[in-house]
């Protein structure tokens, strides 16, 4: 089973499979054939994930502040 990023290259934006070879397991970009470790793909993941909520959690502050 192949794993998949879509639009998750930091590089160009592209697609991001995982791969693995003798020296361990990579994500690799299907558009530009960059590769990239594991945890650095990850804790980029991780990241947006963690403004995404914050984001999130901005607009219901605001729009509680506008029902008032």
């Amino acid at each position: 089973m192949t794993f998949w990023y879509s639009r998750r290259c930091p590089r160009c934006g592209g697609d991001l499979y995982l791969d693995e070879d003798e020296t361990g397991r990579f994500y690799v970009c299907f558009q530009c054939a960059r590769e990239y470790a594991i945890e650095y793909i990850e804790r980029l993941a991780a990241e947006k994930a963690r403004e995404a909520a914050a984001e999130r959690a901005e607009k219901e502050v605001a729009v509680a502040g506008a029902r008032r």
